[in-house]
């Protein structure tokens, strides 16, 4: 082989070889200054971090490891002490909300044909029905646009019949009229009527309670 081909092969090969070397040198001195400066920033960083902290007079303590310390083992309390004897009573406290003897599952009648029914009696009834409402503040029965109803008790009896198991359930209560054959549900209105009703509605209010006191006048 020609002396200056093997001299062109060898020059180009250690030309490639030094290229690569060259390489492999600058990129290690590289990584390195690349290090200096992280660390460099790194403690320019600590250095500001403990300005600010000494200028505001918050003082940094050390983190401390956690040391595990083991419990020392016992004996369960249960085979050491005796069980304790319970010496509290029971006491029913549901016995003050609890139903009387007349269950609203079960009418309560009143010798005149009106009584109190359950709701599913009332959803069962093949009477008519009509809503009412009862305003406890100033113990007014209404119709449902709160025009006031004086001869309630014609519709669905004392107050005495319902009063009570009406602000038991603060909602509704269910009664029904044989007489008239007539279901009605009667709402629970924690409200004045005098607060809600329109003064026309006042002044027929007390026409109609005028006319049922000449009633009972005569």
């Amino acid at each position: 082989m020609n002396k200056g081909v093997i001299f062109i092969i060898s020059a180009t090969l250690f030309g490639a070889a030094g290229t690569v070397a060259g390489y492999l040198i600058a990129k290690k001195k590289y990584l390195a200054v690349a290090d200096r400066e992280i660390e460099s920033m790194k403690s320019v960083q600590k250095q500001h971090d403990e300005n600010i902290l000494k200028l505001y007079g918050i003082k940094q303590e050390p983190i401390k490891k956690e040391t595990k310390t083991e419990k020392p083992k016992t004996k369960p309390v249960d085979s050491v002490l005796p069980p304790k004897k319970n010496n509290q009573k029971y006491v029913d406290y549901t016995h003050e909300y609890a139903p009387g003897e007349h269950s609203r599952e079960s009418p309560v009648r009143s010798t005149s044909g009106v009584y109190l029914i359950s709701e599913t009696a009332f959803a069962e009834s093949e009477y008519n029905y009509q809503s009412l409402q009862y305003y406890d503040e100033d113990k007014v029965v209404a119709d449902m646009d709160d025009n006031y109803i004086a001869n309630y008790l014609k519709l669905i009896g004392p107050a005495e019949l319902w009063e009570k198991e009406l602000k038991l359930d603060g909602k509704a209560i269910y009664i029904r009229n044989d007489n008239t054959e007539m279901d009605y549900e009667i709402l629970y209105e924690n409200d004045r009527w005098s607060d809600i009703a329109s003064p026309s509605q006042k002044s027929a209010a007390l026409i109609e309670l005028d006319s049922k006191q000449d009633e009972n006048g005569d």
